[in-house]
Formats: structure tokens, C-alpha cells, sequence
């Protein structure tokens, strides 16, 4: 029986263990999924272990063709109760056609009682390499649930139609990584030697992460999360830093790029840029900035792109409203915002999708 589903599920109560789960071999065929409420409800405050037998798919339906998998990978479970983790048979997360798998949920939790809808993240594999992940509720595949109840209460049904509980301590180990590097950066040419530090910021995934900085020649290190930038002086120039940070659980990755701009500074080469609330960015080519000034002034804005090219040049009177910025009729790319009322210095960098 084929189903367009991550996995064919069956339930059984494993001994309490926090080791990978070892497949029964109780399911024999693709395709069959066994009711949510099978899964034992947690207890709060008592050690819990319960475990998802499956059979991988043979095939799925794709591109209105029945095509064969190859391989499947089981990225992330997620939404589960804080306390209570998840481990698969196969510690690479990938399952070969029809092979057969299991995932352990286990820990103990004094979590919120109610139900908690699962959030199974996969990949999938049909002779190309993986794409995804995919949430398999999101296009109607797998909808599983795990319940937490009072340790003397009794289990309650699945109640598809209710609403079920957010988890606060919610893993994503092996989502997408999302990052945002530090805001472009205009440093001085008279100032050899003059540096600033790169940051990135790191969301989702395990919270364990590698970095690789690219190209090196200027970074004290290239393999750190905060390397600094050290200018050479050449005037009217700009560099491209490439950061990918990698989920070192997961093994997924991201890449994201910081513009280092090398200006001549006109007499205030020793001044430094504040950071300017741009939103929404990435954008479209409407951004909306808040100019962060108390006061009335008169101030001057500028767009430059990656060259170092003015493409905006405006003067503006500041009556403590927001400004809206058109980049609409500029190619899509990077660009930085540049502000200033002549005593204060403000930049951001923004993206046009």
C-alpha cells in the first residue's frame, strides 16, 4: 500500500531506556499507519519511554507519477514536552527504501498537560539527492501526537480538532539553521591596521555549531564565531566575507555574506556607525527606517551598493516619524544605508530580494 507519508508507523511500549531504539520488525509493510492514541500517555515527574515502529516508503507520488524512493531522512521531531527527547535506530537519520526504523521518545517531563502535535521534519531522496525538509503535517502525510497527563489521571483521546499545546523547550536539531551576519562595516583607508569583529547570529538547529570564514587573508581566524577584520587601507574598496555555520548534530548548514567597505572618510576617519532599525529586510524594495534621532535635524542619506556606488543621495528633516526607503528601481542585491546628521553616524545593512 503506498502512502505519500514519512513513514509507516506502529506503536509499542519499549523498556524505559534512553539508548537508540532497536526496530521490531513488527511492520512488514510500506504504507500502514497505526492510531495516534497507541502511544502511551507521559506521566508528569516519571521517567518515560515509548518507541515508533515504521517501514520506510517503496515509493511516493510525485509530479503526478508514482516514482521509487531511494532514501529517506528524518531530520527533526520536534514540538515535544520539555524533558522528553527523541532518538532514531539509524543515528544518520536516513533510511533506505522499505527498510524498517524506529524512534524512540523518552526523558521525563512537568510540562503543560494536553496534547502535543508532533512536528516530524524529513528529507527525501528519489535518485537526485535529498531535498527538503519537508513538515510532514503541513502537506496532510503524518499527524502524530504524544499526551502528558497528572501521573493519577487518566489518558485522554486524540482530540484532532483541539488545540494542542506549544512546547517551550522545543529542539530543532535538525532544521534548516537560520543566520544573520553582522551589519556591513565602513572603515577608513587612512587607518591601516584599523578592524572591526564579524558576528553572526544563530538560530534553530542544536546549538552546537562549526564556522568557516572565507576569504581569510584579513580575519584572525577563519574557523571562529567572532573573527576581527583588519583592514589594509585601500582606499574606495570592498570585500566580500563568506560565513557558513554548521549544525555540528545535524550536519545542515548555512551561508551568509558581510561587506567590508574601505572609504576614504573625509576628515572623520576615526568616527564609528551606529546600528540603524531597518525593516522589513530582506525586502522587496520598500524599507521602512527609523532614524533613532531625539531631536529636529537635518540629515543626509545614502545608499551605496557593494562597489561602493552611491545609488540613493537624499536630505531629509527629521520630525521623529519614520521614513520610508523606495530601492525599488535598484537591481536586486546588497546595499548599505548610510546616515548621518554630521555628528552622529548610522548604517545598516539591507537586502533586495
Amino acid at each position: 500500500m503506498k502512502k505519500l507519508i514519512l513513514a509507516a508507523l506502529s506503536l509499542i511500549v519499549a523498556q524505559l531506556s534512553f539508548s537508540q531504539c532497536i526496530p521490531d520488525g513488527s511492520i512488514t509493510t510500506p504504507g500502514i499507519i497505526m492510531s495516534s492514541n497507541t502511544l502511551n500517555c507521559i506521566d508528569q515527574g516519571v521517567p518515560y519511554s515509548d518507541t515508533i515502529q515504521f517501514m520506510n516508503f517503496d515509493s511516493i507520488f510525485f509530479n503526478n507519477n508514482w516514482i521509487e524512493l531511494q532514501r529517506l531522512r528524518i531530520d527533526s521531531v520536534n514540538n515535544l514536552p520539555c524533558g522528553i527527547d527523541w532518538e532514531l535506530s539509524n543515528a544518520n537519520g536516513i533510511f533506505d527504501n522499505s527498510e524498517q526504523g524506529c524512534i524512540l521518545i523518552s526523558g521525563t517531563t512537568d510540562d503543560v498537560i494536553g496534547q502535543y502535535t508532533l512536528q516530524i521534519w524529513a528529507s527525501i531522496d528519489l535518485g537526485s539527492g535529498f531535498f527538503g525538509p519537508l513538515q510532514a503535517s503541513n502537506f496532510d502525510l503524518l499527524t502524530f501526537y504524544v499526551r502528558v497527563k497528572p501521573s493519577a489521571g487518566v489518558c485522554p483521546p486524540i482530540d484532532t480538532l483541539a488545540v494542542s499545546e506549544i512546547s517551550d523547550c522545543e529542539v530543532h536539531y535538525g532544521l534548516p539553521i537560520q543566520i544573520v551576519s553582522s551589519e556591513g562595516t565602513l572603515l577608513c583607508s587612512g587607518n591601516v591596521g584599523m578592524s572591526t569583529v564579524l558576528s553572526v547570529n544563530t538560530q534553530l538547529g542544536s546549538g552546537h555549531y562549526s564556522y568557516s570564514w572565507s576569504p581569510g587573508t584579513n580575519l584572525s581566524c577563519t574557523d571562529c564565531a567572532n573573527p576581527a577584520y583588519t583592514t589594509d587601507g585601500t582606499p574606495n574598496s570592498s570585500e566580500d566575507i563568506m560565513v557558513t555555520v554548521t549544525d555540528s548534530v545535524s550536519g545542515l548548514s548555512n551561508t551568509d555574506m558581510i561587506t567590508i567597505n574601505t572609504d576614504i572618510c573625509d576628515g572623520v576617519e576615526e568616527y564609528e556607525y551606529s546600528h540603524l532599525n531597518i525593516y522589513p529586510n530582506p525586502s522587496e524594495g520598500i524599507f521602512i527606517v527609523q532614524p533613532g534621532f531625539s531631536s529636529s535635524n537635518t540629515f543626509d542619506l545614502s545608499v551605496k551598493n557593494i562597489q561602493g556606488q552611491e545609488v540613493v543621495v537624499r536630505s531629509y528633516t527629521n520630525k521623529g516619524s519614520l521614513l520610508e526607503l523606495d530601492l525599488m528601481n535598484v537591481p536586486t542585491g546588497i546595499y548599505f544605508v548610510y546616515l548621518t546628521d554630521g555628528s552622529r553616524h548610522y548604517m545598516n545593512k539591507v537586502v533586495k530580494k
